[in-house]
């Protein structure tokens, strides 16, 4: 459901988000390991901000709903004004809040709330 949502919003994001939010959700999604350090350095590396966006919503997305809802949470945290314009708003279980198990074998992302 949650990565529904972040592919219906891809290109307001790609087009609105700027290199300081982008720059700030990695560094929050990878404190919570819904994202790896390589994949950070995967989009850091990219010089054009909208080629970044693009790699950070695709790569969340490939991992699912649960990192897509740790994005979207993140985004609303950082920016709230972008998600509610975006229609990116958390559920019940807002914020990251790091309290997650990363599986490095398979990248997947599990929340114990």
């Amino acid at each position: 459901m949650f990565s529904v949502w972040l592919l219906s919003a891809r290109t307001q994001f790609v087009h609105r988000v700027s290199e300081t939010l982008l720059d700030q959700l990695l560094k929050t999604l990878l404190e919570c390991r819904v994202i790896t350090e390589d994949e950070v350095e995967e989009v850091a590396e990219t010089e054009i901000r909208a080629v970044k966006a693009q790699m950070l919503i695709d790569t969340v997305r490939r991992k699912g709903s649960k990192a897509s809802s740790a994005l979207i949470a993140a985004l609303w945290e950082e920016a709230p004004r972008l998600s509610t314009e975006l229609k990116l708003i958390p559920g019940r279980h807002s914020g990251c809040q790091c309290n997650l198990l990363h599986t490095t074998q398979t990248s997947s992302v599990v929340f114990s709330f």
